[in-house]
């Protein structure tokens, strides 16, 4: 819960206060854990203790170290997300360098509706921080949970505001490498949002880089990634193929031990045929799997062939 009154968050903090932001009650911050949750003494609700970091006052814990925030300095008062990493931190050198990659990548990419990018970064208050806007919304996957599978028209859609923004980092000469529901952001207005850029990496540096432990392989990442091939655009088209998939079906292409299957096989042999490609229409399934192969040379190419294939569908759908 945002409370708006920058002042009254000021002259607390400066007291060495804290305010529940649901009854009011004023108490010590004197013990309390900086960014823990506590719970109100007089109405029982748990809130964030909250702090300033930069100009950003972090109020709302969004979750792995992300936080809804307001500045003293914006006059329209739009929360943002403030993303922290504590400096003192020894074990954490990965997730420092992925913030520092989102906040580069980030302040090259404000002009584009289909990717979050990065408003402000730096070090205060013993943190490390980047700030992206604040997005009016809900995760892909949370809201396949509240919406079920979606219909073919509207999970298209959605592909084609992923694919834009793929196309704008491919462009940049980026990959984004991180492709899966939890990185995309559905707005109020219906658009696809890619957000959370750490994992980006040059066209180059993308070509070159070391497998993925095997632990962390997601039935989203393209099967170079653990066999040590490198990605190229082709890797992302297979990713979205992945998401677009479970967009229509509300499941995975894979079941888990297909998946564990192929990756002890090295991807080599036989694709395990999915019975719901049969129930999309032919044009459709045709391209999904175009999108799925395992030898990255027999899918598209590029995002303009897989744009230009999915609005053919939409209006062959349109005209039907």
């Amino acid at each position: 819960m945002l409370n708006n009154n920058i002042a009254e968050l000021v002259q607390n903090l400066t007291g060495g206060q804290i305010a529940c932001p649901y009854c009011h009650t004023l108490f010590s911050r004197d013990g309390l854990a900086p960014l823990s949750t506590v719970t109100c003494p007089t109405c029982g609700k748990p809130f964030l203790v909250g702090i300033q970091v930069g100009k950003y006052y972090l109020q709302e814990c969004l979750g792995k170290g992300s936080y809804l925030a307001l500045s003293q300095e914006e006059r329209e008062m739009l929360p943002v997300v403030v993303k922290v990493i504590p400096t003192d931190g020894q074990d954490n050198l990965e997730d420092i360098k992925a913030l520092w990659t989102e906040a580069q990548m980030g302040g090259l990419l404000n002009d584009t509706d289909f990717i979050a990018g990065c408003l402000d970064h730096g070090v205060s208050n013993g943190y490390y921080y980047i700030v992206r806007p604040y997005i009016e919304g809900e995760r892909l996957d949370q809201f396949m949970a509240r919406q079920g599978k979606l219909a073919i028209p509207n999970a298209i859609t959605l592909a084609l505001h992923i694919l834009a923004g793929l196309q704008h980092l491919y462009r940049l000469g980026f990959l984004y490498r991180n492709l899966c529901p939890e990185k995309v952001f559905v707005n109020q207005a219906g658009y696809a949002v890619l957000h959370d850029l750490g994992q980006c990496r040059t066209l180059t540096e993308a070509s070159e880089l070391a497998p993925f432990p095997t632990a962390v392989v997601s039935p989203y990442y393209a099967p170079e990634r653990l066999l040590n091939q490198g990605e190229t655009i082709a890797s992302e088209i297979y990713s979205l193929g992945m998401l677009l998939f479970y967009m229509l079906t509300g499941t995975h292409y894979y079941t888990e031990s297909e998946l564990i299957d192929l990756i002890e096989r090295c991807f080599k042999g036989t694709r395990p045929a999915n019975p719901h490609l049969a129930a999309l229409p032919a044009s459709l399934a045709i391209l999904l799997d175009s999108m799925l192969r395992l030898n990255r040379a027999e899918r598209p190419q590029d995002c303009p062939e897989v744009a230009d294939s999915l609005k053919a569908i939409l209006t062959e759908l349109e005209d039907e």
